[in-house]
């Protein structure tokens, strides 16, 4: 994998992730090191990592963005409304995996647009996303005592 041109790490850099450079496609992946994913039973880091994509056209202006999120199940529904005030389609929410933990929903968005437009836009949703988490939304349901308590 070649490395990530100038304007590669600058969508990085406003995404918070990492850079690569995959045939002239700049891929940006953004680790979420908010919540801790185990896939039966066992801890999967990598299930928790948004990945984005830029193709530039050739006019060096616009682009096809392309973008795979992950989402706790209660952020789907911010998420998907901070998206559509950005002009970001959402072209699928579903699940990847079974028996994880906690449960993730991927949404997948796109957008023709200038890249640092749609960096800058995706930015702020995760920003969104960073100040809705609490320390209580990673409290497991076992942290909670017995059913007979309440």
């Amino acid at each position: 994998m070649a490395k990530p041109d100038t304007l590669c790490k600058e969508l990085a850099n406003i995404l918070g992730g990492k850079a690569s450079n995959n045939n002239g496609i700049c891929e940006v992946q953004v680790q979420r090191t908010d919540i801790d994913v185990t896939i039966m039973g066992i801890s999967s880091p990598a299930a928790a990592a948004h990945m984005f994509i830029f193709q530039r056209y050739t006019n060096n202006q616009r682009a096809l963005n392309l973008g795979d999120m992950v989402l706790v199940q209660d952020e789907v529904p911010q998420v998907i409304r901070e998206l559509a005030n950005r002009d970001i389609t959402i072209g699928a929410v579903h699940n990847h995996w079974i028996f994880d933990e906690p449960h993730l929903i991927y949404i997948h968005v796109q957008a023709i647009m200038k890249p640092r437009t749609f960096a800058q836009r995706i930015a702020e949703v995760l920003a969104i996303i960073n100040e809705s988490r609490t320390p209580e939304d990673d409290i497991d349901d076992d942290d909670m005592g017995d059913d007979d308590d309440y």
